[in-house]
């Protein structure tokens, strides 16, 4: 109940936050602009929040449904990224994607947002200021793997892959200042499990880091 009331007016605040930075444009007052851009970057981090809580309810009372309807993954993965564009720039991360189009999936687009919303959070969070986060788009006949990799000090000290996507199970790597509640992973992996796929943990490809994969099949069932 709290997180639905929250709902309706952080959806404001950050509405109105977007019309303040149009308003503001590439006008002369950094002061202001700066100062917008950070109240969007507070109002997305606790927009994020309270969706993964709301989600977490679900889940664990058995109510989240899916809907079934034609999903463009790449679409989906852009927008994603597109979203956490802000976030990503205040720490001059630089997104490299690998992003092509494949079959039409059926599942649930806006949960599906979320997966991809919750890795790249994920990846933000952990990976240094002025490094690279990799995400990559690999598709065969039966199904396709979205991967998302980051340059940050990686899984090695986690357990298992349960121990990852337990609820409210944080790594030991986070400083207080990154302390989140825990819940991105193991709503990815839930999602992605309701959509007949999974969730795969492999070691970087590119340099040092996490490397996060969800594999979904090209009839997802929902």
């Amino acid at each position: 109940n709290l997180s639905h009331e929250f709902q309706t007016p952080l959806s404001a605040q950050i509405a109105s936050i977007e019309l303040l930075r149009d308003h503001l444009g590439n006008g002369s007052d950094p002061i202001a602009i700066g100062l917008a851009d950070a109240q969007y970057r507070g109002s997305m981090r606790l927009s994020q929040l309270v969706d993964n809580l709301l989600d977490s309810v679900r889940i664990e009372s058995g109510e989240m449904r899916l809907r079934r309807q034609p999903v463009d993954l790449a679409e989906v993965v852009s927008e994603a990224i597109e979203l956490m564009k802000p976030l990503t720039d205040q720490r001059e991360q630089r997104v490299v994607t690998e992003l092509s189009a494949g079959a039409m999936l059926v599942g649930d687009s806006p949960r599906l947002f979320s997966v991809m919303v919750n890795l790249l959070a994920n990846a933000n969070k952990f990976a240094p200021d002025q490094t690279s986060i990799w995400v990559q788009m690999e598709w065969s006949p039966e199904d396709v793997t979205v991967w998302v990799e980051d340059e940050g000090p990686g899984l090695s000290s986690l357990g298992g892959t349960e121990d990852l996507f337990a609820p409210f199970r944080r790594s030991p790597h986070e400083e207080p200042s990154q302390r989140g509640s825990g819940l991105g992973l193991a709503i990815v992996h839930a999602i992605v499990t309701a959509h007949g796929g999974e969730v795969k943990v492999a070691p970087p490809v590119h340099r040092k880091g996490a490397r996060i994969g969800i594999v979904l099949p090209v009839e997802a069932s929902a």
